[in-house]
């Protein structure tokens, strides 16, 4: 993964095509782009130095490393993780310390854990085991930080199937453990599952 700064792309209608990415940012043309984050300035020294970036593999590899690690951007990018073989980077975001985090793996399970469990690593680091997966076939397909109580966990399976509840209803568990709890949709509705966070209504 490569770490580039800030990148303003061209307006366009509804109906445009948009821009392929590499004219925009500086890429091998075998790679893509798999996450971004918006940060509000790398000149700061408090902000930077109080927020940190969180990356997740599909193999179930997480790693934070401190936003100041980044706050001196090259044209070509940083390295911002070591990705071992055969895995690949799935998600990254952007947390303060105090987050928690929830990792979901295919068949059906998700662990949470505090933020502050995960100790800030360097940049080449390749990370530490977050969740501990079940069978060849399992991979993580999601990853999101949770700051506040109000927010609840909005989890979508493959065949569109949609499940809302409170995040606070998963136990924390250790980083690395199988899983946290079954997310009780039935087998055929199992097989993948994305969480995204969300505001409790009033």
């Amino acid at each position: 993964m490569l770490l580039a700064e800030g990148i303003r792309p061209p307006g366009g209608t509804r109906v445009s095509k948009g821009r392929a990415i590499q004219n925009l940012i500086n890429i091998e043309s075998d790679d893509s782009v798999r996450a971004f984050i918006n940060v509000k300035t790398l000149s700061d020294e408090e902000y930077i130095n109080h927020n940190f970036i969180v990356l997740c593999t599909r193999k179930g590899i997480i790693k934070k490393t401190s936003l100041e690690a980044y706050s001196r951007p090259r044209a070509n990018g940083v390295n911002a993780i070591t990705v071992r073989e055969g895995d690949e980077l799935l998600e990254a975001r952007m947390t303060n310390g105090q987050h928690e985090i929830m990792l979901a793996v295919r068949s059906g399970r998700a662990v949470r854990f505090k933020e502050s469990t995960v100790r800030p690593m360097g940049r080449t680091a390749s990370g530490v085991r977050g969740i501990t997966l079940t069978g060849k076939d399992d991979v993580v397909i999601g990853m999101i930080t949770v700051l506040h109580e109000s927010e609840d966990v909005l989890v979508v399976s493959e065949n569109g199937y949609g499940k809302r509840s409170c995040h606070s209803r998963l136990p924390h568990y250790q980083q690395g453990r199988k899983r946290s709890e079954d997310d009780k949709c039935d087998r055929q509705n199992r097989q993948t599952y994305r969480p995204e966070g969300c505001e409790r209504p009033e």
